[in-house]
């Protein structure tokens, strides 16, 4: 039933109809989509994933068919796929065994990993032209990934948590992404990614054991004025 609706939330989204995306691509979109939630529900439980997922998915991929460009479905899918699923992957055998069931199940070999690695490189050079990196930092796998989520989650409104161990670029990478947005118009528009993005203000919050979820709801209420 789930694979059918997931099918169906594709073919019937307007945005998306819009793509005008052959018959083999649209399949290949919802295969992909299938696999990756049957994985992670496999791996971890099964309300790590839901249909919200989907039309995360789904709204990732026109984004990111809009900034690649209509002459690489490819690139546009591995990103989206990147951004829902591989990310939340942390062990890296993890996600080289989700990459290999995608490539045995799907109609065509896609590389995954290569696809979003290049994509990630033309992400990370169009910040690094900014000038705004500092030249003591290490631009390592952890940051670009950091950056990448961030960026996309930002202007697409969508919530973002970033766990990991200390040292994995956390922190380093909120500092850098606030540079971002809050560079000049001028810098914003050496990327795709950027071009026409707002202004943020960060308001941090430190949680402890008093802290509740009314104190969280009223950060976030403060945060809309």
């Amino acid at each position: 039933v789930e694979t059918e609706y997931i099918r169906s939330m594709i073919t019937n989204d307007k945005e998306f109809k819009r793509l005008g995306l052959g018959h083999e691509d649209l399949k290949v979109v919802a295969h992909t989509i299938i696999i990756c939630q049957n994985y992670l529900r496999a791996s971890e439980t099964d309300s790590s994933v839901s249909l919200r997922d989907v039309q995360r998915y789904i709204d990732l991929f026109i984004y990111f068919h809009k900034i690649i460009g209509p002459a690489d479905n490819n690139g546009a899918m591995v990103m989206a796929s990147y951004l829902c699923y591989f990310l939340r992957i942390d062990s890296k055998p993890q996600r080289k065994e989700l990459e290999a069931k995608l490539q045995s199940k799907l109609l065509r070999k896609i590389q995954f990993e290569a696809i979003f690695l290049a994509h990630a490189k033309e992400f990370i050079d169009e910040i690094k032209s900014m000038k705004i990196i500092p030249e003591n930092i290490s631009i390592n796998t952890p940051l670009i990934e950091n950056l990448l989520a961030i960026c996309v989650a930002t202007m697409k409104n969508i919530p973002l948590i970033i766990c990991g161990k200390p040292g994995t670029s956390k922190t380093v990478a909120i500092n850098i992404a606030f540079d971002m947005f809050n560079a000049s118009d001028e810098k914003k528009r050496l990327s795709r990614y950027l071009s026409g993005a707002p202004k943020c203000i960060n308001i941090n919050f430190w949680g402890s054991i008093t802290t509740t979820s009314q104190g969280i709801i009223h950060v976030f209420e403060d945060a809309k004025k």
